[in-house]
């Protein structure tokens, strides 16, 4: 596993998701508190032997959120092809960049599995208008369905109802045709374990985009929207580990979570405590 930070916030209209690799970093190290050699175990498999290396951040010199997702897609592409990219954000926009680089080393998901509070898809224009705007964080999905074609993004996790365009509601579903389904965060699906299995698939090659923005606010509130109604953290941990306990997975990302550099407060912290803990169960997990 190659764990890579991008500190950028280029796709996002607020300033703060550039520090969340600092953030998820040193809300890392309390697993290693008191021990000069101190390493990660899972508490329900008893298992230590994780192959992680942590490679450092991209710190992009590119200005917009395509030239960030290009240095982000040479960095990707670079990489053994037998290392699963983990990647720490960031604004959401960084997907696309992960995505480009997979598919440029010869190790493209099949599909990929969205966890977050918005679709991300660009549904403020009629299909046949124009193409795409420029990618951002919140067409982010309509660019990876660019690249990977239709129904190629399981979105889990969503706001019950989501806003759109009354004036491309009738081209709705060519918008939508990225999606290969919506589980939305009151889903009773979430909670019966044999049926998510068989939602979220068995043996598909798959990327995982979890947008932090997925949990609850009373648990996340350093993230440029903070849910109203969202994921129990460990309810999200619980369904992560359904991913990838049954799916070969050939990457991943956290993004959107956001503070100000210096922020030191409580709950500050104890988010990217939460925010961290995802990245520990993506470790624990996807070496083993």
């Amino acid at each position: 596993m190659a764990i890579l930070g991008v500190a950028s916030s280029a796709g996002s209209p607020h300033d703060g998701a550039e520090n969340g690799p600092a953030f998820l970093r040193a809300a890392s190290r309390r697993y290693t508190w008191g021990y000069p050699d101190g390493c990660l175990m899972n508490a329900e498999t008893s298992r230590t032997d994780f192959a992680a290396v942590d490679l450092g951040d991209i710190v992009p010199v590119g200005s917009s959120a395509q030239e960030v997702a290009e240095e982000i897609g040479s960095v990707v592409a670079d990489l053994d092809s037998r290392s699963v990219p983990c990647v720490i954000g960031g604004d959401h926009s960084i997907t696309a960049g992960v995505i480009s680089g997979l598919i440029a080393r010869g190790t493209a998901p099949a599909r990929v599995i969205q966890f977050d509070q918005h679709l991300d898809i660009q549904l403020w224009e009629p299909v046949t208008s124009k193409p795409l705007d420029p990618l951002f964080n919140t067409n982010v999905i309509s660019h990876v369905g660019e690249q990977l074609g239709r129904r190629s993004v399981l979105q889990v996790g969503m706001d019950p109802f989501i806003a759109i365009s009354a004036s491309s509601s009738a081209e709705l579903s060519g918008r939508l045709d990225v999606s290969a389904g919506i589980i939305p965060v009151t889903s009773p699906l979430l909670r019966d374990e044999p049926g998510l299995v068989e939602a979220l698939g068995s043996e598909v090659p798959t990327y995982v985009s979890i947008d932090v923005d997925v949990i609850q606010q009373a648990q996340m509130g350093s993230t440029g929207y903070p849910a109203h109604i969202g994921m129990d953290t460990a309810d999200l941990i619980r369904v992560l580990d359904v991913v990838l306990r049954n799916n070969p997975i050939v990457g991943l990302d956290i993004v959107e979570f956001s503070a100000a550099r210096e922020a030191r407060e409580p709950a500050v912290l104890a988010d990217a405590m939460r925010a961290a803990d995802l990245l520990m169960g993506a470790i624990s997990r996807l070496t083993s």
